[in-house]
């Protein structure tokens, strides 16, 4: 009998492995094992799920830090799977040239789930140093000697490789894996009516201030709005009351007088699936945060996304998900307006041709698809299932 496929994927840890708040913010010197941003937590998610027919295992994100020997990775996996999100970043520099080293040394394959760029809306290619344009080349090139093609999250990310030098014909824009967690089919609902009574979810990026009258405006009307903070600080400080910080704009969330905060409308996640039922209840969603509204999609909610760099809109335009750039948005911007364009028809239409997109770069990969083995990925949430969140 032919042994089981054995596929390392890099991520925080295996979602298989359920951890309290607590536990999951203490791991890697407080940023938390979902890598300091929880919307980190569903594109992993998405990687165990769909490899459900393949044994897989996760790396724990050690080859940015420590480097695991390649020869251990080649003699235990049979394939090397990286979901990464906006890797081609000057802050992610010395990762990502770390992680290229590991990849020279392989012996076995390696995919790219959907690797993007970071770059503000009114910058271009040109703005980008030559550290982090060396870097990205470097691994996109040792990618491309393990597999026959990269796999990046929007046409953005493939026309910087191409600007790069990488061939175009070894680029696939593949979007996020986080969005094909049902498969073939979203579902998202139909937008209904708002009314103050409402039940709506916010997300927000503190930095993205253009956004902060719409959303303190939308905080004071809608009495069952909550806020879902997504980063490390946040979650510290609703458990420990630990204020991120003075910030510039008292209507951010980001403190404990805010009224979010006060109010008890805040909720923050590090699992994905318990994430994902809670937005099941919630009409709409809408915000900075690209991962946030894919929860709220997942969950077959409308959502709304306001991008405020290239790498939220690039994911946005290629899925279809509503959005508007925030350079759009003014005072005069209000809920309703994001909520009258959040019709997400065009979105649903869509999805099973980006699926089968993402289902034909697995295949080249040689990979398990999704929807191949539909007794593993029962299996598979069968095994998450009994987790107390």
């Amino acid at each position: 009998m032919t042994r089981m496929s054995r596929i390392l994927i890099r991520a925080g840890r295996d979602p298989r492995i359920r951890t309290e708040p607590a536990a999951a913010l203490a791991e890697r010197g407080g940023r938390g094992n979902f890598g300091s941003n929880t919307g980190n937590l569903l594109y992993q998610y998405a990687a165990f799920r769909t490899f459900a027919a393949a044994e897989t295992v996760a790396d724990e994100q050690r080859p940015e830090r420590d480097l695991l020997p390649a020869a251990e990775i080649a003699a235990d996996h049979d394939h090397y799977v990286l979901p990464l999100a906006n890797a081609f970043r000057p802050s992610f520099v010395t990762a990502l040239n770390r992680l290229t080293a590991t990849i020279r040394k392989l012996t076995i394959p390696v995919t790219i789930l959907g690797v993007g760029m970071q770059l503000k809306l009114n910058q271009t290619f040109a703005d980008i140093d030559s550290d982090t344009n060396r870097a990205a080349r470097d691994f996109a090139h040792a990618v491309l000697e393990r597999g026959p093609t990269i796999g990046v999250r929007g046409a953005v990310t493939a026309d910087y490789l191409t600007h790069l030098g990488v061939d175009a014909g070894r680029i696939d824009v593949i979007g996020c894996p986080s969005l094909f967690l049902g498969g073939d089919v979203l579902g998202v609902r139909p937008t209904a009516p708002l009314t103050d009574t409402s039940y709506i979810s916010v997300n927000v990026t503190p930095s993205a201030t253009r956004a902060i009258p719409l959303i303190g405006a939308a905080v004071e009307q809608y009495r069952n709005l909550t806020y879902i903070p997504q980063e490390f600080s946040d979650l510290a400080m609703m458990m420990w009351g630990i204020p991120r910080g003075d910030p510039k704009d008292r209507r951010n969330p980001t403190h404990t007088d805010h009224p979010l905060y006060r109010e008890d409308r805040m909720r923050a996640f590090v699992d994905a699936s318990p994430w994902i039922e809670f937005l099941r209840g919630y009409e709409f969603a809408f915000g900075t945060r690209i991962h946030g509204n894919i929860a709220a999609l997942l969950a077959g909610t409308p959502a709304f996304v306001i991008a405020h760099d290239h790498r939220t809109a690039e994911l946005a335009a290629h899925h279809g998900i509503p959005h508007r750039p925030i350079t759009a948005i003014d005072k005069s911007t209000t809920l309703a307006d994001l909520h009258a364009a959040a019709d997400p028809a065009a979105l649903n239409a869509a999805h099973a041709a980006h699926y089968a997109t993402f289902a034909g770069f697995l295949a080249a990969h040689g990979l398990p698809d999704l929807a191949a083995d539909p007794a593993r990925r029962a299996e598979f949430d069968a095994a998450t299932a009994p987790a107390l969140f």
